[in-house]
C-alpha cells in the first residue's frame, strides 16, 4: 500500500488501517512509523474519503496503543473536521469519530456536539450495544474535558442520554449474546454525563439484571463490576431517587458476586466506596469479607502497582468507617458501643472493632 502511494485510494487505506489484527504480529518498534506513514498517505487523501472510511478510521486509531500515533494530533483533528463536514453520517460512522475525538482530545465545539447528537437520533439505522456504549462514553469524555475549562455541555433538559439509554436496552434484548459487560460499564459511564436528567428505572433495571445474568454465568470480571458500580454511583450524584429500592437489591448483589471474584487493590475501594455512597449497607461479616479481598489484593500487587494505587486504601478505609457507623445507627453493634479511640468521646473502640479495622491497620 505505501510503496504504491499515487494509486492507492483512501478506502483501501482504511480498511487496512481498520483491520487491527495484522498489526500484533509487527515489531512495536516498526509499527509506529508504518502506521504513521498509513495515517500520512489516508490524511492527504481524505477529501475523497467518505464518511465511513473517515469514521472508522478515527475509531480504530482510539484504539490502538496511544505511542504509536502521540504526536500526529493536528493530522488527527484534520480527519474529524473532513468528517464532520461531510454530514448524513451513520450511526456507526459518527460513534466511531466521536470515540476518536473523546480519545485525542479533538476540538469540537458543543453546540456541534448536540447537533451530532441529535442528528445521531433522528437516524433510524440498527446498531448495538457495543457502539451505544462507546458512543456514550465518548459523550462522556468529552463533557468532562469541557467541564474543565468551565463549560458545561448539558443542563439536565434534554432526552438525549434517557433516548440512548432505550436504543441500548431495545438492542441489547434483541441480540442477548452480543451485549458484554465492558458495554454496560460504559453505558453508564456516558448516563452520568447527564447529569439531572431523567433516566426509565424500567430500563436501568433491564440493564443491571443483564450484568447479574452475565455475571452468573462467568461472564463478568471483577475490573467490569467495581467500575459499573462506581459509575452507577456517579450517575446518582445528581439524580434524586435515581434507582427504586428492587434496583438497588440488583446492586447489592452485584457487589456480592464482586467479592467473590479475585479484585485488585483499586476495585476493592471503588466497589466498596460505590455502594456506600448509594446507601447500601453492609453487615459486619461482609466488611470483613471486604477486608480479606483488600488485604490479599495488596499482597500480590507489584511495588509499582502499590504506589499507583496508595490512595485506594484511604478510599477504603473511609467508606469502612461509614458502613461502621451505619451499623452503629442500625444496632448491629451493641447499643452505646464505645467508639474508636481518638474519636468522639475518646474511648478506646470495643473489640468488635478492633477486628474490624485491624486488616487495614486502624488500632
Amino acid at each position: 500500500v505505501i510503496s504504491s502511494e499515487d494509486e492507492v485510494t483512501a478506502k483501501q487505506i482504511a480498511i487496512v488501517l481498520s483491520a487491527s489484527t495484522w498489526m500484533q504480529f509487527i515489531d512495536p518498534g516498526h509499527l509506529q512509523p508504518l502506521v504513521r506513514e498509513l495515517i500520512r498517505i489516508f490524511h492527504s487523501k481524505r477529501e475523497e474519503a467518505g464518511t465511513k472510511e473517515l469514521g472508522n478510521v478515527l475509531g480504530s486509531l482510539s484504539r490502538m496503543n496511544g505511542r504509536i500515533i502521540e504526536s500526529d494530533s493536528d493530522v488527527l483533528q484534520d480527519l474529524f473536521d473532513a468528517f464532520l463536514s461531510k454530514g448524513s453520517w451513520q450511526k456507526r460512522d459518527l460513534a466511531q469519530a466521536l470515540n476518536g475525538c473523546a480519545k485525542f482530545n479533538l476540538a469540537l465545539d458543543s453546540h456541534v456536539l448536540l447537533g451530532v447528537l441529535d442528528h445521531y437520533q433522528a437516524q433510524e439505522e440498527a446498531t448495538n450495544t457495543w457502539f451505544i456504549g462507546g458512543l456514550l462514553w465518548s459523550i462522556a469524555k468529552i463533557s468532562k474535558t469541557k467541564q474543565l475549562s468551565g463549560e458545561r455541555v448539558f443542563d439536565g433538559t434534554s432526552e438525549i442520554f434517557d433516548n440512548l439509554l432505550e436504543e441500548f436496552v431495545s438492542t441489547m434484548k434483541q441480540n442477548e449474546d452480543k451485549c458484554d459487560a465492558i458495554h454496560i460499564s460504559q453505558l453508564f459511564f456516558g448516563l452520568a454525563a447527564g447529569g439531572k436528567e431523567k433516566l426509565s428505572h424500567k430500563n436501568l433495571k433491564a440493564v443491571l439484571l443483564k450484568l447479574q445474568s452475565l455475571a452468573e454465568r462467568g461472564r463478568c470480571n471483577s475490573q467490569a463490576l467495581a467500575n459499573t458500580l462506581g459509575n452507577l454511583r456517579s450517575l446518582s450524584k445528581h439524580r434524586v431517587n435515581a434507582f427504586d429500592e428492587e434496583t438497588l437489591e440488583i446492586i447489592e448483589d452485584l457487589f456480592t458476586r464482586f467479592l467473590k471474584r479475585r479484585c485488585k487493590m483499586n476495585e476493592v475501594a471503588q466497589a466498596l466506596s460505590a455502594i456506600t455512597e448509594l446507601g447500601i449497607k453492609i453487615d459486619r461479616e461482609t466488611v470483613e469479607r471486604v477486608e480479606r479481598s483488600f488485604a490479599q489484593a495488596q499482597q500480590e500487587a507489584s511495588d509499582f502497582y502499590k504506589t499507583k494505587f496508595a490512595w485506594s486504601e484511604e478510599v477504603l478505609r473511609k467508606s469502612i468507617d461509614k458502613q461502621i457507623q451505619q451499623q452503629h445507627r442500625e444496632k448491629k453493634f451493641p447499643r452505646g458501643s464505645a467508639r474508636r479511640k481518638g474519636k468522639g468521646n475518646g474511648r478506646k473502640g470495643t473489640r468488635k472493632e478492633e477486628e474490624l479495622y485491624d486488616v487495614m491497620g486502624y488500632m
